[in-house]
């Protein structure tokens, strides 16, 4: 393992960072508690090149925050901004750059506001789906609202939709559910995006775009400032919910299943964001699994393809939706299908974990199976949502994975929008329990992760290009966007040179250095 880059001003800023926060809220590498500041999802875990931070700070409040910030620019320090770090398979807690101090939100974790009138709430970065739809139920508000939920509900909430996570449910582009955002820039000054900037606005977290140029965008995926609250969209409880798992045989129709899931979802008929891929196995009732209730297949299994479909409003609509999609998909070879559809008032404990994710309510019933996440590398590649480009990728990167004597699975896929589709192309590293012992004992993870940056590289010359990344390819996805002589990449730097001089904020965040590295 690495040591973390030492600077020498920190020693000096640490003193003061404890002034402000307490000793025990700052941490340094070395102390049991400052573990959890690296990341253990990385291909580097464990060895020298693995990026280490030299530890952390907590701050509590906005003002705290703002007095870490003065003290990070004062001392030249270098801050590596987390949520919660746990991003897994996009970077968790650690950063780009060896040696910085992890700016860690946890402790800001004040639900602000619940406004079930007009659904939305109003969150801090340390807030998790868990906490949000446990607040709503203590209030009762179950009976009026749903949220959206990532699979793992002890994320962070703000920090999943800032780095535009996508999910399952209606508001499956989290980013989009993002009104009104609180931010601290790297000076410490606070803006307020949108019409925020309005003392005592009534429409901060109702309306997003405010007067003039909107300013929102800066701060996802960025390190231009430091999301302090934001709004966050929630929508009515539906009275009927449906929730299907979909399948057809064989892999002939692949192309025609991927166009009729998009149609049926530009045309309205399907009402979430669908998760699918190619399955090698069958569904088992009851199952507990990201992958639908999948599970290693017969021998004799030929795969096929699934996908999770949900459908919302009266029982009326609910169940004119699903003729429309069963008639659609019926044309396909080998169609079958497990669905349900629930009434109000609703009894989540008897809804599958698929569902609660496709309503968005949070839901811990798969985590044992996102233990695997700790062993898997992956490129989650845009292209569009036709069956056309999905096979191509298929053969591209299966052309990558049999160069390096690897089995190639075609990937799962999610349309968090209509008209595109992200594929998760993963790689499995060293101790990967969905594997055979002797072949995950086998695995080199410099390799899986050089698999990964060639389907990167590769993607891009097809015109597909990751939607996030993880910290090891960031400088890599960033270099693909060339047009015009990378002038988007160079008014980005100009931009983070103007708003962070000092360059202490998140070095190397989605390739974005300061001038001063």
């Amino acid at each position: 393992m690495s040591t973390p880059m030492e600077f020498p001003q920190l020693d000096g800023a640490y003193e003061e960072f404890s002034k402000v926060l307490g000793a025990e809220n700052v941490l340094r590498i070395g102390d049991d508690a400052a573990e959890r500041l690296r990341d253990h999802t990385l291909a580097s875990y464990g060895a020298e090149r693995e990026p280490i931070p030299s530890g952390a700070v907590l701050p509590g409040t906005v003002e705290e925050l703002q007095a870490i910030l003065k003290i990070a620019n004062g001392k030249k320090v270098p801050l590596w901004t987390i949520s919660l770090g746990r991003n897994y398979g996009y970077g968790g807690p650690a950063p780009v750059k060896s040696g910085c101090v992890t700016l860690d939100l946890r402790r800001m974790n004040r639900i602000i506001e619940i406004n079930p009138e007009l659904a939305y709430a109003v969150v801090e970065p340390g807030v998790t789906p868990e906490m949000l739809w446990a607040e709503i139920q203590a209030r009762g508000l179950d009976r009026e609202l749903h949220m959206d939920s990532a699979s793992s509900p002890w994320g962070s909430l703000l920090g999943n939709a800032v780095d535009r996570g996508g999910g399952y449910s209606v508001m499956a582009s989290r980013v989009d559910a993002i009104c009104g955002m609180e931010v601290a820039l790297p000076d410490g000054e606070l803006i307020r995006t949108g019409t925020g900037g309005l003392p005592n606005s009534a429409t901060w977290h109702t309306y997003k775009h405010g007067y003039g140029p909107a300013l929102d965008g800066l701060f996802h995926q960025s390190n231009f400032g430091v999301v302090t609250k934001a709004g966050i969209h929630l929508f009515p409880r539906p009275p009927s919910f449906r929730h299907a798992e979909v399948y057809i045989s064989g892999l002939d129709d692949r192309v025609e299943f991927v166009d009729t899931l998009r149609r049926l979802q530009l045309n309205g008929i399907i009402d979430n964001g669908i998760s699918g891929g190619t399955n090698y196995g069958g569904h088992i009732e009851g199952a507990i699994g990201p992958g639908g209730g999948i599970v290693p297949p017969p021998p004799d299994m030929p795969p096929g393809m699934r996908a999770r479909l949900a459908f919302r409003g009266t029982a009326e609509i609910v169940d004119a939706k699903w003729r429309a999609a069963n008639d659609a998909l019926s044309e396909l070879a080998g169609y079958s299908f497990n669905s349900a559809r629930y009434d109000a008032p609703y009894d989540y404990a008897d809804w599958t974990s698929e569902a609660c994710l496709a309503a968005g309510i949070p839901t811990s019933r798969e985590l044992r199976n996102w233990d695997n996440a700790h062993y898997l590398i992956f490129a989650s590649l845009l292209i569009p949502a036709t069956g056309k480009a999905y096979g191509e990728l298929c053969d591209m990167a299966s052309g990558i994975f049999e160069s390096h004597g690897r089995i190639f699975r075609a990937p799962g896929f999610h349309m968090h929008v209509p008209r595109t589709m992200v594929c998760l192309i993963s790689a499995p590293l060293r101790g990967n329990h969905f594997v055979p012992p002797e072949v995950a004992a086998a695995i080199d993870n410099d390799e899986s992760e050089e698999i990964i940056r060639e389907v990167i590289t590769e993607g891009a010359k097809h015109g597909w290009i990751e939607y996030r990344t993880g910290t090891p390819f960031m400088d890599l996805v960033r270099s693909r966007f060339t047009f015009n002589d990378g002038a988007l990449p160079r008014l980005q730097d100009r931009l983070k040179d103007f708003l962070d001089p000092a360059g202490i904020l998140s070095p190397g965040k989605s390739g974005i250095w300061p001038g001063n590295s």
